[in-house]
């Protein structure tokens, strides 16, 4: 799972905190880890994908992907990140490893705009969907409370998540997150 992050993200201080928040810590530790964010990080590792930190210059201006590597915004992991920042930086990592693994809709061979435009949108569902899976497991909030309230319902009424694309857990917030994607909603918090 190391392997996935590029050098010098694995070079930064809070490096080790960031793999321990994933991994999950020592028993009565509080860090449960992430069944999600692993099982991502691997298929990652397989189609040769790396995270990569963005320059100081880029702080502030998101985590990003490029459709076979991330790049984590800097202000996500700060000198001495406490155990919540890390798993806010967990979050949004894997938020992006959604796009990359689950929502790879492949919107450039879409027969007409109006497709390649759905599977983009279908494309930020999957990644909605595995931000909040591990920000379950990791007992944190999403970056969107809005979008959240919305996917917990889903879940409750669902029975549970899953990641199975054929479950109706993962049918119903595709469809969510991308209605939701493309309507005017409050922005996230900073």
């Amino acid at each position: 799972m190391k392997d996935a992050f590029d050098t010098q993200l694995q070079n930064n201080p809070d490096f080790p905190g960031l793999l321990t928040v994933i991994q999950g810590g020592a028993q009565g530790s509080g860090l449960p880890g992430s069944a999600e964010i692993r099982s991502l990080l691997h298929s990652l590792e397989l189609a040769g994908g790396r995270i990569f930190l963005n320059p100081p210059a880029e702080a502030g201006l998101g985590t990003k992907n490029d459709g076979h590597n991330i790049y984590l915004d800097p202000n996500l992991l700060p000198p001495n990140a406490t155990n919540a920042q890390l798993a806010a930086a967990a979050v949004a990592i894997d938020h992006e490893l959604g796009h990359i693994i689950d929502g790879a809709t492949h919107y450039q061979q879409a027969a007409n705009p109006d497709e390649a435009a759905q599977r983009g949108l279908n494309s930020e569902g999957f990644a909605d969907r595995d931000e909040y899976i591990a920000a379950k497991e990791l007992g944190v909030p999403m970056d969107d409370p809005q979008l959240q309230s919305l996917i917990a319902g889903i879940d409750a009424r669902d029975g549970g998540t899953s990641t199975d694309p054929n479950s109706q857990f993962s049918k119903d917030v595709v469809a969510a997150g991308a209605n939701y994607a493309s309507t005017d909603h409050p922005a996230p918090r900073p």
